[in-house]
């Protein structure tokens, strides 16, 4: 519920473009992190839902990728398409950028495993 809240709120205060949005945003990212490990938890535990292997084998990738290059891009692309005014546009673009970005990096790493399975062990340590 609190991660819930603090998204609307980070909304509405236009995230990190105002002092008080940039002042809660770390609180909204705090509690989407421990609401979604949760969730996870929950499904997991109760086996409704099955992760396939790809997440799990491709996690440390993501994590390595997603701030190096992928996520600045699709940020850029989010404000060209969304805008940075209207409130509505901007929930679409906090929905959009992370799903796009987590995408984006699953298809990266599954052409590295798929075509150059060695070069994927040197960038990722081989983990």
């Amino acid at each position: 519920m609190a991660a819930a809240i603090l998204w609307i709120v980070c909304t509405m205060l236009n995230g990190h473009n105002t002092k008080l949005g940039d002042m809660v945003y770390p609180f909204y990212v705090i509690a989407g992190v421990m609401a979604t490990i949760n969730i996870a938890t929950y499904l997991e535990g109760n086996e409704k839902v099955r992760m396939p292997e790809l997440f799990s084998k491709a996690s440390f990738f993501i994590y390595l990728l997603h701030t190096i290059l992928v996520i600045s891009i699709v940020t850029t692309v989010a404000s060209k398409l969304f805008g940075e005014t209207n409130p509505l546009l901007m929930t679409f673009s906090y929905l959009f950028v992370p799903i796009t970005t987590v995408v984006i990096c699953l298809l990266i790493y599954y052409f590295l495993n798929k075509y150059t399975p060695g070069i994927l062990r040197v960038l990722t340590g081989d983990r």
